[in-house]
């Protein structure tokens, strides 16, 4: 049973009905004029936990868009969890990729975060806020696009400059839905291909001037054109006003190129969170005929003919005398964690420089590693294929307060990051 399934027989009967699920669609209600009452969206807030309310704004915290602290979502029918224990922070004006598997809890993830579901254990903010305080100055397009079909798509917008009076923008709604070879504005939305309802979707998020948008697979259903054109439209909309985007997939070249920061699920927690660029240079990919690692948190390890070839978790930073020195090209580790042998011919010669020949006798030698930055996918891929590795948060990604008093943790963990593990059991303590 998915995630969708089971959060239906739970009752989230509100997401099949327009009139509701339409205020989180595009944002078509504001904090004002959109449905309230105990059935409407504001049920989804923070539920009232120890820990609910104690977060005023720090100066950390005013700088978060989005921040989760032990999150867990569990369905009493399934008896298991979607989520839990997911521990992370986004900071404001970030263009984050929020990826996993199918299955991973993203759907759900972004439910909580809009206040369409409550979730059994921790808290979410969203502007410093709850759900419920900040649902005008968000935006989210559900999977599933719910529009009301009876509706023209040109009476769809001006029902969301109805609804968001004080922050409507007619062009920007205008410009993704009419845009490029658009909608024709009297088009029922009922007859619209799936690619087409997208646009429609995008255009009420796009048209309420959201300070943080949760995008639930927009691009799932959208043309190669299409998907690149919105592409454009989401980094320019995010840098002009500096809005806040959440942008799950399960498909990777749909965040690659577009997105600066990155959430990874699976098995329902947080693997991986932080800044782009950061996670890449915290890992490297080596390659060779040695069997060890040195102080290395190895994420994978498979054969490369007759070496091996491993995707590491450098420790020290990436500047420690282990060897593991930042490259754009590839580059080789001498047998004592970076000092190369010496050129039996050449006196005198010390350090980890060597020239090209004696990098190809030393790794005939078995004695060097090459050592090249992983892409995007193989990154991902390894942290999914292999659970057990310890989960990963860059410093920016810990949510304030979560972090030991005496700062992260000793051990294989890159400089400026902290372990899942000790955020959360920092947490606990905290509690306790």
């Amino acid at each position: 049973m998915t995630e969708a399934e089971d959060a239906e027989e739970n009752g989230s009967r509100e997401a099949r009905t327009p009139a509701r699920h339409a205020v989180a669609v595009g944002g078509l209600g504001d904090a004002g004029n959109g449905p309230s009452g105990g059935s409407g969206p504001s049920t989804g807030s923070a539920p009232s936990t120890g820990t609910g309310e104690e977060s005023t704004g720090s100066g950390e915290e005013g700088n978060a868009a989005l921040e989760a602290l032990g999150l867990g979502m569990g369905y009493a029918r399934s008896r298991q969890h979607v989520l839990r224990d997911c521990t992370f922070r986004l900071p404001a004006g970030r263009i984050c990729g929020l990826v996993g598997p199918n299955g991973a809890g993203k759907s759900t993830l972004l439910a909580i975060a809009a206040g369409l579901m409550r979730p059994t254990e921790g808290t979410v903010r969203l502007l410093g806020t709850t759900p419920a305080a900040a649902r005008e100055r968000i935006a989210y397009v559900a999977q599933h696009k719910p529009l009301y079909p009876q509706l023209t798509v040109e009476a769809t917008l001006r029902l969301g400059a109805e609804l968001n009076p004080r922050r409507w923008d007619q062009d920007a709604a205008e410009r993704i839905a009419y845009g490029g070879d658009g909608i024709a504005p009297r088009s029922k939305v009922r007859t619209l291909s799936g690619g087409l309802r997208t646009r429609v979707s995008l255009a009420l998020a796009f048209g309420k001037s959201p300070e943080l948008l949760l995008l639930d697979e927009p691009m799932a259903d959208i043309d190669p054109l299409a998907r690149h054109e919105l592409t454009g439209a989401l980094m320019a909309d995010a840098a002009g006003r500096g809005t806040t985007i959440v942008m799950s997939s399960h498909v990777v070249a749909d965040l690659e190129g577009a997105c600066d920061y990155l959430l990874l699920l699976g098995s329902g927690r947080i693997r991986l969170a932080g800044d782009q660029d950061g996670l890449m240079d915290a890992h490297r990919v080596l390659t060779g005929l040695r069997e060890d690692f040195g102080p290395h948190q190895v994420v994978e390890e498979y054969d490369a003919g007759r070496g091996r070839t491993a995707l590491v978790r450098t420790a020290g930073g990436l500047d420690a005398p282990a060897g593991t020195g930042h490259a754009d090209d590839e580059q080789t580790l001498g047998p004592d964690e970076g000092d190369a042998e010496p050129d039996e011919g050449a006196e005198g010669s010390e350090g980890p420089e060597e020239s090209e020949g004696s990098k190809e006798s030393g790794a005939s030698r078995g004695a060097e590693w090459a050592v090249e930055e992983p892409t995007l996918e193989e990154l991902l891929l390894g942290y999914l294929r292999n659970p057990d590795v310890p989960d990963l948060l860059l410093a920016d990604a810990v949510p304030a307060g979560a972090v030991p008093a005496d700062g992260p943790p000793s051990g294989p963990v890159p400089t400026g990051t902290v372990s899942a593990g000790a955020v959360s059991a920092a947490r606990q303590e905290a509690d306790a």
